[in-house]
C-alpha cells in the first residue's frame, strides 16, 4: 500500500510536501491515506495556502519563508496584481488555495492548559479541537516515562517529523492505554486535525503526552483529572485518520514534539 513516502518518491517531491499540501485532507498524521483516497500533488516541493480574510500577502510569504512575488508569480495562483490591489489586504477571495513554490510548512507546537502556579498563565491547546480544559489541578511528573502500550512493536510509522511527529503502536481494538507518568489530562475528546478521539496529559515539567485514535467509547480519563503513571487513561482503536487499530503516541517538550525512543519507549 501507498505512504506518504512511496508518493513522494514516486513524483520526485518531499514527504514534508504532500503533508503540508494534504493538510486540510489528513491533518497532522499520514496515518489514515487509504487506497483510492485523491491527494493533491503539488509539481515541485512546497505548500498549499488556503487564503483567510484579513490576511496580508507579506505576511503569508514571510510565514512560509519566500516573498510575496514568489507567489504572485507563480501561473497556477493565476494572480493578477493590479486586481488584487494593496498586498495588505489583498482582494482575494476566502477560501482560494494558492501555491507556495518553495514555501516551508510548520510543526504545530502546542502548550499546556494547566494553569502554572507561578505565573497565572492560562495557554491553551485549542489547535486540537473543541475538548481542551483549562484546570488548576497540578502534579508533576517522575520524569521516567513508561511504555503507553502493552508492547514496543511499531506498526505503522516510525518518528519522522514533520511528516509523522510520533509513534505509531501496533495492537487491538479494546487493548488498553497507559499514562506514560503522572500527570493532569488536558485534552480529551475529539480532535479535528486526524488524531479522531484524544488525550493530551500534561506532566508538569514541560512535557506533554498525545494519545490518539482512541476507539468510539474508549475514554477512561476526562479533561482535568489527576493521573499516575501507568494508570489506564483508554483503549485503542481505529478513529480519525486511521486504517487499522493503532495508537498514535507523541511526546511533546515545551510543545515540541521529542523522539520518544531516545526516552525507552
Amino acid at each position: 500500500m501507498d505512504s506518504i513516502f512511496s508518493i513522494a518518491e514516486q513524483f520526485e517531491i518531499s514527504p514534508e510536501t504532500i503533508l503540508w499540501t494534504n493538510r486540510y485532507l489528513i491533518g497532522d498524521t499520514p496515518d489514515g491515506i487509504y487506497p483510492g483516497q485523491k491527494l493533491i500533488i503539488l509539481p515541485e516541493d512546497g505548500v498549499y495556502h488556503a487564503w483567510l480574510y484579513g490576511e496580508g500577502m507579506n505576511g503569508v510569504s514571510s510565514g512560509y519563508g519566500v516573498t510575496p512575488q514568489d507567489i504572485l508569480n507563480e501561473p497556477i495562483n493565476q494572480l493578477d496584481e493590479q486586481e488584487i490591489g494593496d498586498l495588505s489586504l489583498p482582494r482575494i477571495m476566502t477560501g482560494t488555495f494558492l501555491y507556495i513554490p518553495g514555501g516551508r510548512g510548520s510543526i504545530p507546537s502546542w502548550v499546556s492548559v494547566v494553569t502554572d502556579p507561578g505565573s497565572g498563565e492560562h495557554p491553551n491547546v485549542s489547535y486540537l479541537g473543541a475538548y481542551a480544559c483549562n484546570t488548576t489541578a497540578w502534579i508533576t511528573g517522575s520524569g521516567l516515562f513508561q511504555l503507553p502500550t502493552n508492547t514496543r512493536l511499531i506498526s505503522g510509522y516510525e518518528y519522522n517529523p514533520p511528516v509523522h511527529n510520533g509513534l505509531d503502536y501496533d495492537g487491538e481494538t479494546g487493548d488498553s492505554l497507559y499514562a506514560v507518568d503522572h500527570g493532569v489530562v488536558i485534552y480529551s475528546g475529539w480532535s479535528d486535525r486526524g488524531y479522531g478521539n484524544t488525550i493530551v496529559i500534561d506532566h508538569g515539567n514541560g512535557y506533554l503526552s498525545l494519545y490518539a485514535h482512541i476507539m468510539d467509547g474508549g475514554f477512561a480519563v476526562s479533561c482535568g483529572q489527576i493521573v499516575y503513571g501507568g494508570a489506564t487513561i483508554g483503549y485503542m482503536g481505529s478513529t480519525g485518520n486511521s486504517t487499522g487499530s493503532h495508537l498514535h503516541f507523541e511526546l511533546r517538550y515545551n510543545g515540541s514534539p521529542v523522539n520518544p525512543h531516545s526516552f525507552g519507549l
